[in-house]
């Protein structure tokens, strides 16, 4: 019975170590700058994210919108709009700024003035100047830049690294 008992109390110290260091997740992120924000920084929101200076959050699912700065240290599932938005994990839906960074996968549509994806962009970019890593889909803009395209490139400056077929054209450029 003692030994039941004290497997009982680590269990439960355990459980409630994982629980402490676990990120929880709200509906609703309030922010002026970070910290001063409703939600902790290592949170997640599932819902509405609005800040005014710089939000910063482990992920959104939903809506985020803050006027300057966006920065998120992993996903965003749904739509963020916002002067810089700055995420470290993928993207899955729509993005808008006069700077989007992304470091991981991009699936949906990038919108803004310089649009930079890391990772692979399944989709289209719009804007001044787009890069992605790899392409899928179409690049529409005054500079195109990848580094593997499997899609169509439309703007003044259109460069492919990897040369296939085409290293750069102006106006049109693919490869399927």
């Amino acid at each position: 019975m003692k030994r039941l008992y004290v497997l009982f109390i680590t269990a439960l110290l355990m459980a409630m170590c994982f629980a402490a260091t676990a990120p929880a997740q709200s509906p609703v992120q309030l922010s002026l700058f970070n910290p001063v924000q409703l939600v902790s920084e290592n949170d997640s929101i599932e819902g509405v994210s609005l800040g005014i200076f710089y939000t910063k959050n482990r992920s959104v699912t939903g809506l985020s919108f803050t006027y300057f700065v966006n920065k998120l240290e992993g996903p965003m599932k749904g739509i963020q709009f916002g002067l810089v938005n700055m995420v470290d994990g993928g993207v899955l839906g729509y993005q808008s700024g006069l700077v989007n960074l992304v470091k991981g996968d991009f699936v949906g549509w990038q919108n803004g003035g310089f649009n930079i994806d890391e990772g692979l962009m399944h989709g289209l970019q719009t804007g001044l100047f787009n890069k992605a890593e790899t392409l899928k889909g179409i690049q529409f803009s005054f500079v195109n830049m990848v580094d593997h395209l499997n899609g169509l490139q439309i703007g003044i400056v259109n460069l492919n690294s990897s040369a296939d077929p085409y290293g750069f054209l102006p106006i049109v450029n693919w490869s399927f």
